[in-house]
């Protein structure tokens, strides 16, 4: 090394340093050095209290030009190792222009990253002289800058960047100065390393909270379509973007269909994108994040892909994955690249996404899976219905008939959703017990004896016992078992009385008797006017009927 390039080991950021002080004057010391005893302290106490990286830098730059009256150029670099590359975080210059804030260098320009002697600070008596000089260092030189000391930065025993001092004059520093710049360059250190902890702990505050939002927004989805509005709405205010997606991929047509997209790519929702038309299906092949920052010059981007998100800086796209299975992939777009700790949440939101998604997707195929099954069931309940009336040709249509009268009463009674369907299945098999009546009775034209009479009320019964084990009919049981139950408890099979029975078979038996009195002529008597028919239904009110059923009957049908 030339003489004039000298270099001193500097200890991690964490081991105290002593501080030279000037020689006492009559037992006391300095002027100067209280006074540098004062700043040094309000540069802590300034450090102290920043918020961002730029404001400790920025504190650091004013004051050690307080310090250092030699120094007219100054400069913070922080490093990023996974780059290989430094950013120039603050510069405070007195008209040397050599590098600009936010500049970034190879980290080859700090000798301080690059020495041999682990956090050493380098200096140079004169620039202007040396040999082997970094770029940074011959940059300065041609600005008029000769001495210049560089101080490793270092907290928790790791190199984080360097502060960087120059001065137009060679020599222009001593030992004290040396000492002070390795106590500023602490201050620094602990600094950025004090505000990224705090950065950083804020980070995972909002990521725990994000995390925690989406999860319990999540849990409260009952639908597929309810899912992506969650996640993009959450990714978009928490990453600052401008673009977001969530895509499926539909094993039933091999494409993925873009499920919602907002921002910029909003046009690509409903997309359906077949295999190769999209960087989202080469994710997938891939199977891990894709992370560009190099907007439409990226070379996986598709014809389709630059069309809808070419004009998108940086982006990243997640595969959606569940049992090891690559069912989607959710994406966003911004101006700002994106980071590993950014990309890191990504991918916590991704996993429960897919798992959101995976759920929906399968109880949404277990739904219509079960409407299928229940289509399936009323088509054999209806054949069964019809083949009962070709025994009795006198009732045809009269099943039909009776249904929908009921399902509109109950209806008109504030009866809805499932409980309205099992309703209509009870209405259309309330006879089904007469398949097990002979034929002689069943058909018999005139009236029947006591004993045939005996023989007929056993249909509810059979009914029950025929339908009962059929687990999918058990809520539809009440009315062929109790249609013949009266509200005074003079009907059967059990005499039951009041709301003792069934609120389904209370209003079916007001429909069945209208039916049987109006629905067409018997051997026996004509069919009713409507007129004759509602005065006996009335009559009837807390006799046969329950009183309340019978009102809004009356009121539906008049």
């Amino acid at each position: 090394m030339p003489d004039n390039i000298s270099e001193t080991t500097c200890e991690a950021v964490s081991t105290p340093h002593p501080f030279h002080a000037p020689e006492k004057t009559g037992g006391k010391y300095t002027a100067q050095y209280v006074e540098q005893l004062r700043i040094l302290h309000e540069i802590d106490i300034q450090v102290l209290e920043a918020r961002s990286v730029e404001s400790v830098a920025q504190v650091i730059l004013q004051n050690s030009v307080r310090l250092m009256p030699w120094c007219q150029w100054a400069s913070v670099a922080l490093f990023n190792p996974e780059s290989d590359d430094a950013c120039i975080l603050a510069v405070r210059s007195n008209s040397i222009e050599a590098y600009k804030e936010k500049e970034h260098l190879p980290m080859g320009n700090f000798r301080v990253a690059a020495s041999s002697r682990k956090y050493s600070i380098h200096w140079v008596e004169n620039l202007h002289v040396a040999s082997e000089l970094t770029p940074m260092e011959m940059l300065l030189a041609q600005k008029g800058i000769r001495s210049f000391l560089s101080v490793p930065l270092v907290t928790r025993g790791r190199l984080i960047g360097a502060l960087n001092l120059g001065g137009i004059q060679a020599r222009a520093y001593s030992q004290e100065c040396v000492d002070i710049a390795r106590k500023i360059g602490r201050s620094l250190a602990a600094g950025v390393g004090n505000v990224r902890l705090m950065e950083a702990e804020q980070r995972r505050n909002k990521e725990l909270l994000a995390v925690t939002l989406v999860s319990a927004a999540l849990r409260m989805a009952q639908t597929r379509a309810e899912i992506p509005p969650i996640i993009l709405d959450q990714l978009l205010d928490l990453l600052q973007a401008t673009s977001a997606l969530l895509a499926w991929r539909e094993s039933s047509t091999a494409t993925i269909t873009v499920e919602l997209a907002l921002g910029g790519w909003e046009k690509a929702t409903g997309e359906h994108l077949a295999e190769g038309e999209s960087i989202l299906w080469k994710v997938l092949e891939m199977g891990r994040p894709y992370v560009s920052d190099e907007g439409k010059d990226d070379p996986l981007l598709t014809p389709y892909d630059l069309a809808v998100i070419g004009n998108t800086p940086a982006f990243a796209f997640i595969p959606l994955i569940v049992q090891k299975r690559y069912l989607g992939v959710l994406g966003i777009g911004r101006r700002g690249t994106i980071t590993q700790e950014e990309k890191r949440l990504l991918v916590s939101v991704a996993d429960m996404a897919a798992s959101a998604m995976h759920r929906a997707v399968l109880a949404e195929e277990l739904r219509h899976s079960h409407r299928e099954l229940e289509r399936a069931y009323d088509s054999t309940l209806e054949g069964w219905a019809r083949a009962l009336e070709l025994r009795d040709r006198e009732t045809e249509g009269h099943a039909r008939r009776v249904t929908e009268m009921t399902v509109r009463l109950a209806r008109a009674m504030g009866i809805e959703g499932e409980m309205l369907a099992h309703l209509r299945r009870g209405a259309l098999l309330h006879d089904i017990g007469k398949m097990g009546i002979p034929d002689n009775i069943l058909l018999k034209p005139g009236p029947l004896t006591e004993e045939e009479w005996s023989i007929m009320r056993q249909h509810p019964q059979y009914a029950r016992d025929m339908l009962s084990p059929i687990t999918f009919l058990h809520p539809a049981l009440d009315i062929p078992y109790c249609h013949h139950e009266k509200w005074d408890g003079t009907g059967y099979p059990r005499e039951l009385k009041g709301e003792e029975i069934p609120l389904s078979a209370r209003i079916f038996a007001v429909v069945d008797v209208w039916d049987a009195l109006t629905g067409s002529d018997r051997p026996y008597r004509e069919a009713w006017s409507r007129e004759k028919a509602m005065e006996y239904i009335r009559s009837q009110a807390g006799k046969h009927f329950d009183p309340r059923v019978v009102e809004v009957f009356l009121a539906t049908v008049g």
